[in-house]
C-alpha cells in the first residue's frame, strides 16, 4: 500500500512540473537595453527589447517627464524576432519611459514599460 501511495504523489508531482513549464512557455522579455532603471550619462541610440522567442513589437511610446509623448521617427520592425530594437532620437536630460506590446508566436500579447534617465555631465 504505502508504494502506491509513493507511485501516485510521483505521477501528481510530475503532473505539476508539466503544467507548469507549459504555463511558463509564454514569450517573455529576457533583457532590455537600456535596462529598467538605468541612469545613462549620454542619449541611448535606440531601445532593444531581448525575448525568450520569436516576437512582433506591436507597439511603443516613450514618453518624457513631462508626461508628453516624444516622437520616434523610425518605423516599428516589421518581422518576427528574438531581438526587436527601435532608434531613439536624441533625448535632453531628463526621465523618460517607454511603453511597449509586443505578441509572441504563442499570439500571447506581452506589454511591458521600462524606464531609464539621461543625465547630461557637466562640461568641465
Amino acid at each position: 500500500m504505502k508504494i502506491y501511495k509513493q507511485v501516485f504523489l510521483l505521477i501528481i508531482s510530475m503532473g505539476f512540473v508539466l503544467i507548469s513549464s507549459l504555463v511558463i512557455a509564454h514569450t517573455a522579455v529576457t533583457i532590455t537595453v537600456p535596462k529598467n532603471g538605468a541612469v545613462l550619462s549620454e542619449s541611448p541610440k535606440e531601445i532593444i527589447l531581448r525575448f525568450s522567442d520569436e516576437a512582433y513589437l506591436n507597439s511603443i511610446s516613450l514618453i518624457d517627464e513631462q508626461g508628453e509623448v516624444v516622437p520616434l521617427t523610425s518605423r516599428l520592425p516589421e518581422a518576427l524576432a528574438r531581438r526587436l530594437s527601435i532608434s531613439l532620437p536624441s533625448l535632453k536630460s531628463g526621465s523618460y519611459t517607454a511603453i511597449w506590446s509586443a505578441e509572441g508566436t504563442d499570439t500571447h500579447v506581452i506589454q511591458g514599460e521600462l524606464s531609464f534617465s539621461v543625465k547630461s555631465l557637466p562640461q568641465q
